[in-house]
């Protein structure tokens, strides 16, 4: 049986300790005494069970939960080291998990010895033990939660009445003091003021202030001694709207995993560096100046965010949005079919070191891009339809029961036929047969719906289902198009290992594990998926399903 396994710690600091490891370990030791192949391992870092955090939106295990709603692990089993891996929220919650698994053909075993089998209901005696074990870890949970509430809510008043640093996580210009008192770092205030004297004396924004910096000062290095390679807008922007300039220190408290403020903020907290009156000064202005907002275009702009480095400095690529697609653009009619973009070092241009000033258009590289590996990025998964997949999985299930039902009344009537030799008996075994062909018929029927609705496809049809997927990426309906332009994104994000720019405005585009490479020159591609490596067979020593798909890709190439 293949399982997957899965892993949890609640906080960040549990990160540094042993929690990952020997839960790796005990599952490991547990699924090789069963013989079971671990296919995958999944992981939430600083996830808690308690308040559900690793089932919403992003988790790890709230992805599991898509997955196994829409067939794609059927017949394996989640393994855990125990049943509070999963949820800390008690009985209801737990039990609902385990029966959307087993209910979707996933069974669910703990290294601890429980084991729920998937398409079975729970026994009397296995709801009782579960019964018992989630409601003690929901209240376990719930007695730190609150034991840690108290104590900060105590820390919280000792530190308002005496001023000591409530947190060691405070703005980039203080530190703690010898007395435990927030105060300010290596003369930082000064570089404070100078950014609110660029703001309001000489009328400057973000982007001329960060570059002013840039060619002043040195940025500033953090607590651990790591500096970063430059001053940022961001950061300047962030700067200009702290209150935390003025004193002001707002407390927080974590609820449902989101920061709320908790109570009144606390005035003249911290050392005060600019005036409040300046401090609104500054910030009217900086709204005054923005000019009023028209309308947002829905569609995901850049493709490839996060992956776009400079080839000189390994600085991030800047995206700057020009016209949006989807954006008013001539007489009344939203007729801008993409993006108009481009793309610059970040590091150049925000006066940094880096010499390479080059734009180039971003639209232009997207299109490349997605002629050379448009057919890569998007797999089965993408086409996937998963509400259909799971209806038919099921219905999958019923019939193979009853196929097996079928077959053993099949098999039990032919043994009466050999010991009776009886015409009603041969009669009524070969009636037995004839059903049981039917509904094997009927399984293999339903498993080839199962496998066109799990978006599985031979080579030809996959490119030929791409190039239709294509024309939905500028779509006139904007929501069209934002769906299909997020499935682009998370697809390239599993195949694009770097993309480095030089200033030749050529984009070197490496695939994950060196497997092929792309050279894209002013929205061309140059060199397209390189098989050299390969030698003189492109499809040697792969997979089956890509050795068709590259043998698919060059025919349509050369063709």
């Amino acid at each position: 049986m293949k399982a997957i396994t899965y892993y949890r710690f609640s906080t960040h600091e549990q990160s540094e300790g042993t929690s990952i490891k020997r839960q790796s370990e005990d599952c490991m030791v547990f699924a090789a005494s069963r013989g079971w192949t671990i296919e995958d391992t999944i992981i939430d870092e600083g996830k808690s069970a308690f308040s559900g955090a690793n089932r919403d939106e992003g988790a790890a295990l709230n992805l599991l939960e898509h997955e196994v709603r829409s067939g794609l692990h059927y017949g394996k089993v989640l393994l855990v080291e125990r049943l509070d891996r999963i949820s800390r929220q008690g009985f209801d919650e737990t039990l609902d998990f385990v029966r959307l698994l087993t209910g979707h053909g996933v069974s669910v075993a703990t290294v601890d010895g429980e084991f729920y089998e998937a398409s079975k209901r729970l026994d009397m005696f296995q709801v009782m033990k579960m019964l018992s074990k989630a409601e003690g870890a929901h209240e376990e949970s719930a007695k730190k939660s609150q034991r840690l509430k108290r104590r900060y809510e105590i820390r919280r008043a000792e530190a308002k009445a005496s001023g000591i640093a409530l947190t060691r996580n405070l703005p980039a210009w203080l530190t703690v003091g010898t007395d435990g008192k927030p105060t300010i770092r290596d003369g930082r205030d000064a570089v404070i003021r100078r950014i609110y004297d660029l703001a309001e004396t000489h009328g400057k924004g973000s982007v001329r202030i960060m570059r002013a910096l840039n060619a002043e000062l040195q940025p500033w290095s953090g607590l651990n001694g790591a500096t970063t390679a430059q001053w940022n807008r961001s950061f300047v922007t962030r700067i200009l709207q702290d209150r935390q300039v003025t004193g002001e220190f707002q407390p927080c408290v974590k609820e449902n995993g989101e920061r709320v403020p908790a109570g009144e903020p606390w005035p003249d907290y911290f050392p005060r560096i600019i005036s409040q009156e300046q401090f609104d000064r500054v910030n009217s202005a900086a709204q005054a100046r923005q000019s009023p907002a028209g309308k947002k275009s829905t569609v995901v702009g850049n493709l490839f965010s996060g992956m776009l480095r400079c080839f000189h400095c390994d600085t991030p690529m800047l995206f700057e949005r020009k016209k949006p697609a989807g954006s008013l653009y001539q007489r009344g009619r939203y007729t801008l079919k993409h993006d108009e973009a481009r793309l610059r070092c970040r590091n150049a241009y925000s006066g940094g070191s880096c010499t390479n000033a080059t734009t180039l258009s971003y639209y232009g590289f997207e299109r490349a891009m997605l002629d050379a590996c448009l057919h890569l990025a998007l797999d089965d998964r993408t086409f996937t339809r998963a509400d259909e997949l799971g209806e038919i999985m099921s219905k999958v299930a019923e019939k193979r029961r009853s196929l097996d039902i079928s077959t053993d009344h099949a098999k039990a009537l032919w043994a009466a036929y050999a010991q009776t030799k009886s015409k009603m008996a041969m009669q009524s075994a070969m009636e037995a047969e004839r059903e049981a062909e039917v509904l094997e018929g009927e399984l293999q029927a339903l498993e080839a719906s199962a496998r066109a609705a799990s978006g599985q496809a031979d080579a030809e049809a996959h490119l030929s289902r791409v190039a239709e997927f294509r024309r939905y990426l500028s779509d006139d309906d904007l929501d069209v198009r934002e769906q299909h332009r997020t499935k682009v994104a998370q697809g390239f994000r599993t195949i694009v290992q770097s993309v480095r720019f030089d200033d030749s405005k050529t984009a070197y585009v490496n695939l994950i594990d060196g497997l092929r490479a792309i050279t894209i020159r002013q929205g061309k591609v140059i060199s397209n998926l390189n098989f050299d490596h390969l030698k003189r067979d492109p499809t040697k020593d792969k997979p089956p399903r890509e050795a068709a798909l590259i043998r698919a890709y060059l025919k349509r190439n050369r063709g």
